[in-house]
């Protein structure tokens, strides 16, 4: 196991080393965010086509502070801004990120568990839910098409 994969396994609490440093995923609200507008263009188009909902509005402009914050290279030269899971709690199924910004504001991949904790952590009803998984990754799909080319 690499000392990335050590990290995740110890979790994201408290002051345990992990592998960015000394800093921990925290919910969105904690994180430190960029001041200038992004671009809102496919954002815009998203909205129009799709008519999201305010929890898919705030799920997409997350891809948008993660992708101002640099997002997360990938191994193969591409970049992640949310990394979407799903995951059913409570009756519905929750689209929610696993790119999380640390207390520095770095963009992080967290593990899946680690990310429902946060969503919770967050206030899961801020993401966006849907009565089965099948209607959740198909929602995600239509906003990735966009959100894709925000990172072109």
């Amino acid at each position: 196991m690499s000392d990335v994969d050590t990290a995740f396994a110890q979790g994201f609490e408290g002051n345990r080393a992990l592998p960015y440093g000394e800093e921990r995923a925290a919910p969105v609200a904690d994180a430190k965010k960029p001041t200038d507008m992004p671009d809102m263009t496919n954002f815009n188009a998203a909205h129009a086509e799709l008519k999201m909902t305010p929890e898919e509005q705030a799920l997409y402009q997350r891809h948008l502070d993660n992708l101002k914050a640099g997002g997360v290279k990938n191994a193969d030269g591409s970049t992640s801004t949310l990394f979407q899971t799903s995951f059913e709690q409570n009756g519905k199924v929750y689209n929610i990120p696993t790119v999380w910004q640390t207390e520095s504001g770095k963009p992080v991949i967290v593990p899946p568990q680690q990310a429902i904790k946060l969503a919770n952590m967050e206030g899961i009803d801020k993401f966006p839910s849907y009565p089965d998984t099948d209607t959740a990754e198909a929602r995600y799909d239509a906003m990735h098409k966009h959100m894709e080319r925000d990172i072109r």
